[in-house]
């Protein structure tokens, strides 16, 4: 069975990444006007999660982590049967490497890269490993010295000169080319799973080339990965004056007050990024651009950061609390109970992806919590 505790030891171990305590959402969860619907949503997924491992089917990587974390946090324990957590653990740990990595997908097995991957060795990256780990600490599973020791030694292979971690042997994009999340997240990814083990390593190097690549992110989601690398390799040593006036700006010029929600990244600096080239330009002239969950609530988890830092960010979050609450209290379910956005992108009339996800889900269980934590910390700022 799921260990009650295991709430906890979500919150220590370095895999929690949704900046607020467990205890607190659980607290506010009954508030929450859509908290039966999530729960079914967390029941209902889980289930289907383990339906698919039982028909030998692969799972996404990052899923099957939100879905054990939203289960773990919303559904009883009397309710999660011992097979589920039986299954799941042995489908994981049938997936690791000679060298202590997993390699189960790290994206949706329905996808035109997954169905290229079919029948193939599976690769193993940090991603993977980072949210195989997270379960089998969730679920109470431990690995041996040995394992983690491996893991250790795989993972160090992984940080390019410039201080970030991605994987290196895969194509020959160069570094300043590449997807700005693809090398925020997987930074992340490393040092959540260095801080799971306990490693001690030569820090200076990433947090160098966050304090210079601060100011050319271009998206909500990989500057809150940035920011949050920092916090957890710095343990609360103060941002710089340059990294601070970075990201207020940032944060204030990406908010909608029309609908009280945060943009993931905006037009124009997308422009900016592909130059005077051509048809980049035009890509980014039909992109459908709406404020949603995952930006928003990205932006919560920054201001949790730098309030106490930046007068400009305590002033803009005292003006529009209100309406930013009013923007996750707004959302509604989808038809499987879980929360998201149909994304819709350049010329395509289809949405592109999931209409929800089991991460957004668990960012709208969190909000009501994270709001109450930027007001505490407001409060304790007024006491100074």
């Amino acid at each position: 069975m799921l260990q009650q505790e295991s709430r906890n030891f979500i919150e220590k171990n370095g895999f929690w990444r949704l900046g607020v305590e467990p205890s607190k959402i659980i607290y506010t969860l009954s508030d929450n006007p859509w908290h039966d619907n999530i729960i079914e949503y967390f029941k209902r997924g889980i289930q289907t999660q383990t339906q698919l491992i039982e028909r030998e089917k692969p799972v996404f990587a990052a899923d099957l982590f939100h879905y054990v974390l939203g289960t773990l946090l919303v559904v009883p324990q009397s309710d999660i049967e011992e097979t589920t957590v039986f299954n799941i653990t042995k489908y994981i740990l049938n997936l690791q490497e000679s060298n202590g990595s997993f390699a189960f997908y790290p994206t949706n097995p329905q996808t035109e890269i997954a169905q290229v991957l079919k029948g193939q060795t599976l690769p193993t990256d940090i991603y993977s490993t980072f949210y195989a780990l997270g379960i089998l600490d969730m679920l109470g599973v431990m690995l041996t010295e040995n394992q983690l020791e491996k893991i250790i030694d795989w993972l160090s292979e992984f940080q390019a000169t410039s201080g970030w971690y991605y994987n290196l042997y895969w194509g020959n994009t160069q570094e300043h080319l590449k997807l700005q999340n693809e090398v925020t997240l997987q930074t992340l990814c490393a040092v959540s799973l260095y801080n799971f083990l306990n490693v001690e390593r030569d820090w200076n190097p990433i947090l160098s080339a966050i304090e210079e690549g601060l100011a050319e992110l271009l998206y909500m989601g990989p500057m809150q990965q940035c920011l949050q690398t920092w916090e957890i390799l710095t343990c609360d040593k103060p941002p710089t004056t340059q990294m601070i006036n970075t990201v207020q700006e940032f944060v204030v010029s990406h908010y909608e007050v029309e609908s009280g929600g945060f943009y993931q990244y905006l037009l124009e600096r997308a422009k900016q990024l592909t130059g005077s080239g051509g048809k980049y330009i035009a890509r980014y002239k039909r992109d459908q651009f709406v404020p949603h969950v995952c930006s928003s609530y990205n932006a919560l988890q920054i201001l949790s950061l730098f309030l106490p830092y930046s007068s400009t960010l305590y002033d803009f979050w005292q003006s529009n609390r209100s309406d930013i609450s009013e923007f996750f209290a707004n959302q509604s379910p989808s038809s499987d109970d879980g929360f998201g956005i149909a994304v819709r992108i350049a010329q395509y009339s289809e949405p592109f992806g999931p209409e929800s996800t089991p991460l957004e889900t668990l960012m709208i269980l969190a909000s009501s919590a994270m709001i109450e934590h930027l007001d505490e910390i407001c409060n304790q700022l007024q006491k100074y």
